[in-house]
Parts: C-alpha cells; structure tokens; sequence
C-alpha cells in the first residue's frame, strides 16, 4: 500500500482505536515508519547470519533464521500480538518476518514449491487467543514477500500437538524435552510433507527443544526441513545455535 494511503488508513483508525508508537511513542501509530525501518535494518542484519541449527542430542539441524533478539520494540509489538489480541499488529511484524523467511525460501531448489509449516500452539491456547497466531504472522510475511507462480510457497498445518502436552514454561531440561516430543504429523498430511522441502515457523525460539522436535518428526515422515524461521530468538542462547 502507498505510504499515503497507509497513512490516512492510520490516522482513521485513531479516531477508534488511539495508539502511539510502541518504539517512539509517536501518537496515532502502532509502530511508525522510522522504528519499522528500525526494526528492518536490525532483521536484515540478524537474518544476514544462519545459524546451525543442533538437536537436543546434538545432532546438526537445518540453518536457522531470526529477525532478532525477543527484547525490546521486537518484543514490544509480539507481546500484544500474541497475548492481548492485537492482530492489528500482524502486518507490521509480517513485514519484519519476511526478511528471515525470504533468506530461508531463498535455500529451497525442489522442483515442487516448498512447504511453510508452522509449528502449533495447543488446541486451548488456540481457543482462547481465538487464532493461530504463528499462521497469522506467516501468511502477512508471505504478502510482504509477494512470490507468485507455481514456485510460491505455500502454507500447510501439518502439526499437530500430542495429548499430555502442557506450556514449557518452568520446566527443567528433561521435562521440557519431553513435553516438546509430544508432537507429531497430522495423518492428513503424511503423504504431502514426504519427500517435500520444508520450512518450519515459529514466533519465538527459546531453548529450541519444540523446533527440534518438529525438525525430526517431519524427517521422519521424509519430509526434508531445509530451514527454521522464527520471528525472535532468546539473548541466553549462544550466538551460532537456534536450537
């Protein structure tokens, strides 16, 4: 959309909905141009960078890449995103996506267009956001990506989480392996994810035992992830690993 139009679109808003700038505090926007443009340099360098990608046992997984670190404006524009019903805020975290994603579409040379699965929330938290967050952010970063054809990737739910699955949060290592394996492919999409190149989404990559179970329940089903892609990544992790 022209800046023009983007901005008469912002300013009726307001009239509704009055916001300020989550970086500048800038009234009338969520987030405005220049912290956009902030947050795009800041991606462009993060993304710049794969990281490789380890297992929890060690094992070498696919490049992983990250539009930054889950602080600051990042944080600030995810936080209400994900957890305040904040939707309005796809398009702008869509477009910081999309720096890392392109990077990760960019590794797919399959003669069939590759698959952008995300990896799944559990049915509750499904329920009480009301959408799935992590397909919302997908498919605004593909808008901004704009490929077209019959080389334009396409998104697929080809994950599911497993009963006994709970929230990561507080558990120890072990437990929190444990609880990440309790996912697995849809039935549905056995047949499609094989022989497939894959790319797997994610809106926050913390200690990175969901995605590595997501990375090896695919490859079982031989589907090939070629990349991960998240929109953050924790600071406590050393530099080099997603997960």
């Amino acid at each position: 959309m022209p800046r023009a139009l983007r901005d008469l679109a912002a300013d009726l808003a307001a009239l509704v909905w009055p916001v300020e700038c989550a970086g500048c505090e800038l009234p009338n926007r969520a987030c405005c141009d220049d912290c956009v443009e902030e947050l795009l340099r800041e991606a462009l360098a993060a993304a710049s960078a794969p990281a490789g990608g380890h297992g929890a046992s060690g094992e070498t997984g696919p490049p992983g890449f990250s539009a930054g670190s889950h602080e600051g404006l990042l944080r600030d524009l995810l936080v209400p995103f994900k957890h305040a019903g904040r939707t309005s805020l796809a398009p702008i975290l869509g477009t910081v996506l999309a720096v890392p994603l392109a990077r990760a579409l960019a590794l797919a040379r399959g003669p069939d267009p590759p698959l952008i699965v995300p990896v799944p929330s559990r049915p509750e938290r499904v329920r009480e956001r009301g959408y799935r967050h992590v397909e919302v952010l997908g498919r605004a970063a593909l808008r901004e990506i704009g490929i077209t054809g019959p080389r334009a990737p396409i998104m697929r739910r080809a994950l599911r989480t497993m009963p006994g699955r709970t929230s990561q949060v507080g558990l120890r290592a072990g437990a929190r392996r444990r609880n990440a394996a309790k996912i697995a492919v849809s039935s549905r999409m056995v047949s499609r994810v094989r022989t497939r190149e894959v790319i797997l989404l994610d809106d926050v990559q913390t200690t990175g035992e969901t995605l590595a179970a997501a990375a090896a329940v695919l490859t079982r089903e031989g589907a090939k992830v070629v990349a991960v892609v998240t929109l953050a990544q924790a600071r406590r992790h050393a530099p080099g690993k997603l997960f």
